[in-house]
């Protein structure tokens, strides 16, 4: 005669839980083997894609790729190289190119030249740029460097110190119509008012 086993519940439950559970990693190794052939990982920052816009005393104002590892010099290059009229002094051309930065390359005689980077969204202030923009004697391409500046807010600054004469103050530039105090605020640490 054959003997009938009946298994009580909680066993059954015990057992479906722990094939299912098996069954899960058995599919989780499979995906994650396969997905894991598909990724390529980038550890070498030379070989990161950045892009550079260049503006100024050059012979082809514009944006450039290059490798992550490119210098000032590179960027100068491919711009075509630089105006009889390059203030050379200024410029540093062992400089590591940053992604998503302007740089403005200086006539004789005008301020020292910028690299600005992006802002992240929600960023208060502006990151890093190389020095600051003397508001009393740039360029519109300088101006327009700044973050919230662009090609007629500073034309309006550059017409407004022609009318009103050189700026005494950061502060002064909330009187050019369309600058508020608060875009003062934020272009603060990037600006100066000198002679």
């Amino acid at each position: 005669m054959i003997e009938r086993y009946r298994l009580s519940r909680p066993f059954v439950l015990a057992l479906t839980m722990a094939v299912t559970f098996v069954l899960t990693i058995a599919v989780d190794l499979v995906i994650n083997r396969h997905s894991q052939s598909e990724i390529a990982i980038i550890n070498d920052p030379r070989t990161a894609a950045i892009a550079v816009e260049i503006r100024g005393a050059v012979q082809q104002p514009g944006l450039y790729r290059f490798n992550g590892d490119a210098r000032m010099a590179d960027l100068i290059n491919a711009a075509g190289g630089v105006l009889p009229t390059a203030d050379m002094e200024q410029v540093n051309l062992a400089r590591r190119l940053e992604d998503a930065s302007v740089v403005v390359i200086p006539e004789q005689g005008e301020a020292t030249p910028v690299v600005a980077m992006a802002t992240p969204a929600g960023a208060n202030t502006p990151l890093g740029i190389g020095s600051r923009i003397n508001i009393n004697v740039a360029s519109e391409p300088e101006l327009e460097s700044l973050p919230s500046i662009g090609p007629v807010l500073a034309q309006r600054i550059i017409d407004y110190r022609t009318e009103h004469g050189p700026f005494h103050t950061v502060d002064d530039l909330a009187l050019v119509d369309g600058i508020s105090a608060n875009l003062v605020d934020d272009l603060r640490t990037l600006i100066s008012a000198g002679p």
